[in-house]
Formats: structure tokens, C-alpha cells, sequence
């Protein structure tokens, strides 16, 4: 039998993602709800947080996640802080302040697992993708659900992470590469010694 994790999130991209690597390994359940996210720059404090209240509130094993992107022309910022930039400058004052800088970023994706035995230190796992913020927006409508994908070139991409074609999307995914390290971790450490 394998064991129950409940996934916090409302992203069905999310979830889809998380089944498809871990849904072999667990029963993988997800939950929508009110989590309080606190305003770091530092995805890893994000999660760190997000999670010990989500296992809180669930009492029982938990995932979450957070994203952000790091530029380099604006020293690190705005990281966890990309969807509050986004909101307020949208992608076109991004490029804006942008312009004559650094097109240099990272995307970061900081996973985090907690259960009775990391209630109070949960364990953490981040994928890194370096890249480059293109110069222009691929097009006019940005969902809210694509956060900096318009934008964000991944190093040996040609185009932004939201035009890539499926097939190829995990070979720059962020999301792929922390979900892969946390199913290595759990292989030690969580899931049953196979036989």
C-alpha cells in the first residue's frame, strides 16, 4: 500500500506534474486551501513556513510548493515576490526596468515535505533553472497562471518556458528537477525498503 501525502495546491498543472513523477510511489492526494504565505524573497523560507501550517492544519504528511525568479540586474529580486511584481508592474514594466540591464535570471521552484517527524524542520528541495528574460513579451494575454513563463528563456531554450512543446517543457522544468530530488529523498528515507 502506498502512502497517503496530500499535495496544497489549486494549480491543476501543479498536481498533474506531482502525479505524474510521484503517483507511483504515493497515493497522492490534493487539498485547496487558505495557507498563509509569508512574503520572503527566498522561496526555501516560503515553503519552510507554508509547510509546518499546512501539516498543521492537515495532520498528516504534506507537499507544497513556491516559485520565483531571480534577476540578476535587480540583485535577486523580486524571487518569491515574482507573483506581487507581476500583479503590480505586469510583464511590460518588468521589461521596462529591464531595459539596458542584465537580462540574466533563475527560475527557482522550492518544494517541501513535512510530516509528525519534520513538523518543526521540514525538508526542503529546490530546482534551478538559469536563463535569460527575453526582450520582448511572446504576446499580450498572460494568464495569471504563467507567472514569468512568457518571459523567461531557459538556457538552451529558443523561445519562453510557456511556448516550449510539452515534450520537452520537463527538460526545463524547475518543478521537475525539486519533485525528482524530493522522490530520491523519500526513496531513503520515507518509503518502504523494497524487498
Amino acid at each position: 500500500m502506498k502512502p497517503v501525502m496530500t499535495m496544497i495546491t489549486s494549480s491543476d498543472y501543479k498536481f498533474a506534474l506531482a502525479q505524474q513523477i510521484l503517483g507511483n510511489y504515493f497515493d497522492l492526494r490534493r487539498l485547496e486551501c487558505s495557507i498563509p504565505e509569508y512574503q520572503f524573497l527566498d522561496v526555501k523560507t516560503v515553503v519552510k513556513y507554508k509547510a509546518s501550517l499546512a501539516y498543521i492544519k492537515c495532520k498528516s504528511p504534506v507537499l507544497v510548493d513556491d516559485a520565483g525568479i531571480y534577476l540578476a540586474a535587480c540583485e535577486g529580486y523580486p524571487g518569491a515576490l515574482a507573483k506581487f511584481v507581476k500583479s503590480r508592474l505586469g510583464m511590460n514594466g518588468v521589461l521596462r526596468m529591464l531595459n539596458g540591464q542584465s537580462r540574466y535570471a533563475e527560475s527557482v521552484v522550492a518544494v517541501a515535505y513535512c510530516d509528525e517527524a519534520t513538523a518543526k524542520n521540514p525538508v526542503i528541495f529546490e530546482g534551478r533553472v538559469r536563463g535569460r528574460i527575453s526582450d520582448l513579451p511572446t504576446d499580450t494575454d498572460f494568464p495569471k497562471s504563467a507567472g514569468f513563463g512568457h518571459l523567461f528563456i531557459p538556457h538552451g531554450a529558443r523561445m519562453p518556458y510557456i511556448h516550449i512543446p510539452e515534450a520537452q517543457k520537463g527538460k526545463y522544468s524547475e518543478r521537475t528537477i525539486a519533485l525528482n530530488q524530493f522522490l530520491d529523498w523519500a526513496k531513503e528515507n520515507i518509503l518502504p525498503k523494497e524487498i
